[in-house]
């Protein structure tokens, strides 16, 4: 995505070489100091300590089961430890043990992975010591390339978001389009949850659609990068104010303040209008000023995203925005459904908020305004007879909203209107330039829940598969009242009077019943040798 970039780096995906990112890195350049060296074990279980004996017996007696080389045994002390276990006393254990059973046959693989996953999004200390052990390889399958990409962005640090951007940059390069496009997901969840560095990851999308723009089979790279940008853009992604330079002849007070993001959209709507330019010359429009090296946007998705972008950041190209729209409303009839709606959308913002001085039109003496509101009948006169019923009914929708039909509304006493023109204009903007909560997406982070699935059991086949399947089991909730230790005790040694309960000592309870029930078994085998041997030396004296 860079110029001069290394083209061994560009193939770096293709090999099992774990030296990743040595060339010219795209979110972010040079090195970065290793992650910090997981704890040391001797703190591990000192959240152990007030729990129930029995309960820290289980536990502890299952621990050396993670060194077996059965990977379904492993998985089964590893959900026992997440589910009973105290968050964070052995995760760096159960880590390693997960780690140890990935490197085997890929639908083993599978399994681990989805058990790593969503664990990762409950505790991702757990696997951040690891991180390199799920960077993708040549041989992986594609579901569990998916996965590992997944394990990735949970394990997004401030240290470890650089070396985690530049393995999405070399696999945003691949052959395998699908995987190039999760990888620009990708990239879009680590700057969520990282938004110090949500800006270089929304430069390097938009470089990147720069150079994929024009390329065959690229098209879905291109609209998954102008999908993550409008995401980042509306979690307020280059809002950092600029001054730009004042044009050559003028002095240093023509410069005016903007930001980064006023940049992005006025390239972009470069890039959406270009097309229309290609292909039918439009002179004297105020778009057809491109700078060297522009790029064009000719995917649907892509399209529909920068027409969202154009309405939405409108306020960032006011001098454009009239031209914009009347390009778009000319090309209207040749545009997808996604970006017909789009273009509604764009033409009613304009007319509702157009932030334009009303200054006069040189050829026709028509102001902004009234430029904007014909543009704006045109679209929705367009819409109106369009083939698809969604555009049709979104058409309907903005003219019902807009007062279309007040005409018809009956009147009141003194005949007029019930609501005149401006009123249903005041109403209509409030729906449609109401302030809009930003996208979320990253991972959610509550316990067991992953991509929105219900929360299962982990390692169960429910969780594997996404819902329940039949004989699947839920856990029990906590019992608000522990119950009497003398419930695990065996049905002989209640009746003997053996209770588990209230002990102190590693050899009380029913561990120290059948520790003295097997010394009075041993005190007995030796009387009866001692009784034998007396029995011998009788014969022998006879």
């Amino acid at each position: 995505w860079f110029p001069a970039a290394d083209d061994d780096d560009a193939a770096a995906c293709d090999d099992d070489d774990d030296d990743r990112g040595t060339g010219n890195a795209f979110f972010f350049g040079g090195h970065t100091r290793p992650l910090d060296a997981p704890g040391g074990s001797s703190a591990e279980a000192s959240g152990e300590g007030q729990l129930d004996p029995d309960h820290r017996l289980a536990l502890r007696s299952a621990l050396p089961l993670l060194k077996s080389r059965n990977a379904g045994v492993v998985l089964a002390v590893c959900a026992f430890h997440a589910t009973c276990g105290v968050p964070g006393a052995r995760d760096h254990a159960l880590g390693k043990a997960l780690v140890r059973i990935l490197r085997n046959q890929r639908e083993i693989q599978y399994v681990v992975l989805k058990t790593i996953a969503t664990l990762a999004s409950e505790r991702p200390a757990m696997f951040r010591p690891f991180l390199n052990d799920f960077f993708v390889r040549a041989s992986d399958a594609s579901f569990n390339r998916q996965l590992k990409l997944q394990v990735l962005t949970s394990l997004a640090t401030k240290d470890g978001a650089a070396t985690i951007l530049r393995e999405l940059q070399t696999y945003a390069r691949s052959a395998d389009a699908a995987f190039a496009r999760s990888a620009v997901e990708a990239a879009g969840r680590v700057a969520d949850a990282r938004p110090d560095v949500a800006d270089r990851v929304c430069s390097g999308l938009l470089h990147l659609v720069a150079a994929h723009s024009d390329a065959a089979g690229k098209e879905g790279i291109v609209a998954a990068a102008l999908v993550v940008i409008r995401q980042l853009l509306q979690q307020g992604a280059l809002s950092e104010e600029v001054v730009s330079k004042p044009a050559s002849g003028t002095t240093k007070k023509n410069a005016a303040v903007t930001t980064k993001r006023a940049e992005v959209v006025r390239r972009l709507t470069r890039a959406l209008l270009r097309p229309i330019l290609v292909s039918d010359d439009a002179s004297g429009a105020a778009m057809t000023e491109t700078p060297g090296g522009g790029f064009s946007l000719r995917s649907p998705t892509a399209r529909a995203n920068a027409t969202w972008l154009l309405g939405e950041f409108r306020a960032d190209v006011r001098d454009v925005l009239p031209d914009a729209v009347r390009l778009l409303a000319r090309s209207f009839c040749d545009e997808e459904t996604a970006v017909k709606q789009q273009i509604v959308n764009l033409a009613v913002k304009a007319a509702l908020d157009p932030g334009v001085a009303p200054k006069k039109n040189k050829l026709q003496g028509e102001t902004t305004t009234k430029v904007l509101d014909d543009l704006l009948r045109y679209v929705l006169e367009l819409a109106r007879f369009d083939a698809d019923h969604d555009v049709r009914d979104r058409a309907r929708f903005f003219a019902a909203l807009l007062g279309g039909n007040a005409a018809k509304a009956p009147a009141n006493g003194d005949g007029s209107s019930p609501l005149d023109r401006d009123e249903w204009r005041k109403r209509a903007k409030r729906v449609v330039t109401a302030e809009k909560r930003p996208p979320l997406t990253a991972k959610p982070t509550t316990p067991g829940i992953v991509d929105g699935m219900p929360d299962l059991r982990v390692g169960s086949l429910s969780i594997m598969v996404g819902h329940t399947v039949d004989g699947y089991l839920p856990l029990p909730e906590w019992p608000d009242i522990p119950p009497d230790p003398s419930v695990r005790d065996a049905p002989s040694e209640r009746a003997a009077g053996f209770s588990g309960g209230g002990f102190s000592g590693p050899t009380a309870g029913p561990t120290a019943a059948i520790d003295d029930d097997d010394d009075a078994d041993d005190e007995d085998e030796d009387e009866d040798d001692d009784d034998e041997d007396e029995d011998d030396d009788d014969a022998d004296d006879e």
